[in-house]
């Protein structure tokens, strides 16, 4: 048995999945028979409810808090604020070796998205493109050329090229400063 408290402020509770394979034990057990040889406080439960009683009490939400005095920027957006920053996904196709490898995957339109640029609707007006026009992302020093594709709900300044394809492997880190120019 397993217990989080989650953003809402909810204990979750979950239990095992399957038995301990032979003749292991839940964790909890090895660790109250640990504590009871070495004569350690609070190490007398029986059941991990017993345990969840006495770690959340009744009112553990009155002492949960969600407040933070942490500043949203930071050092390193200051300097990227100016020019355009890459903003990346892992296609539905392009997570792992199988996925890629299905010639049939590879052909579908969420396969193909990951193939292309997204770009917002100034810098798409800006750079005079078309649907499918190609363009030249410089990041790292590594460009590549890619079909662009209009992303009107994308921030300016934000450009998506999805990860794990070959193209964009060649371009490095799935976040950084990148240009784009018309090929």
């Amino acid at each position: 048995v397993s217990t989080f408290i989650n953003s809402e402020g909810r204990a979750q509770t979950i239990q095992p999945a399957v038995k301990p394979l032979g003749d292991s034990r839940p964790a909890w057990k090895v660790l109250r028979v640990l504590g009871g040889l070495l004569n350690l406080d609070g190490f007398l439960y029986n059941m991990p409810e017993e345990v969840l009683g006495e770690a959340l009490g009744e009112n553990y939400c009155t002492k949960l808090s969600n407040q933070s005095t942490a500043s949203g920027l930071t050092n390193g957006s200051a300097a990227v604020a100016a020019g355009l920053e890459r903003l990346s996904d892992v296609g539905i196709y392009a997570g792992d070796q199988i996925v890629r490898r299905s010639s049939a995957l590879q052909l579908t339109r969420d396969a193909k998205r990951g193939n292309q640029v997204g770009l917002g609707q100034a810098l798409f007006n800006e750079l005079g493109l078309k649907e499918g026009d190609a363009v030249r992302v410089t990041q790292d020093s590594q460009s590549v050329d890619l079909p662009a594709t209009l992303e009107a709900n994308l921030a300016q300044g934000a450009v998506r090229i999805s990860a794990g394809t070959m193209a964009s492997a060649k371009l490095g880190s799935m976040f950084g400063p990148v240009t784009v120019s018309k090929a």
